[in-house]
């Protein structure tokens, strides 16, 4: 597993106002990172939008964001404890940190290793999935050769 912690800056951050005008799509397709996070009127995190929860509403932008239900608030924390946080807690993506007044200054997220860009995630996964096909082909020509296989 592999956790960086990345600054508000490199996170993408939306306002819940104007999510339904912003294109998901691209961006889920484009980069690394499967979060988008959603600001309130105030500014402050109210929630986030992952690639599983766009692709299950059907690229409809309207009530799509969910509660973060893990929060650290900045300096209440110690660094150590989000690898434990994560470890107890499989299907977490991501962790904000958040300041006393509930605004973004960053996040805890697991990513796949860096130089793993989306496109070669979308060629692994085809690659996987034609894996059983290849199988096949394999020990049909071991068989041509009179090779044994279990």
């Amino acid at each position: 597993m592999n956790i960086i912690y990345i600054k508000k800056d490199c996170l993408y951050v939306v306002n819940k106002k104007t999510l339904i005008d912003v294109n998901l799509s691209v961006f889920f397709s484009a980069s690394k990172y499967s979060l988008v996070y959603i600001n309130d009127e105030n500014g402050h995190l109210c929630g986030y939008v992952d690639h599983t929860l766009y692709k299950t509403q059907c690229g409809s932008n309207s009530s799509l964001y969910r509660p973060f239900q893990d929060v650290l608030i900045e300096g209440h924390y110690l660094t150590y404890n989000v690898d434990i946080i994560f470890e107890h807690n499989p299907s977490l993506v991501a962790i904000p940190v958040i300041d006393e007044s509930h605004n973004l200054i960053g996040a805890y997220v697991k990513t796949v290793s860096d130089e793993l860009s989306s496109n070669e995630r979308v060629m692994n996964t085809i690659a996987i999935s034609i894996l059983p096909s290849f199988v096949e082909e394999l020990k049909y020509f071991l068989f041509q050769k009179n090779i044994n296989t279990l």
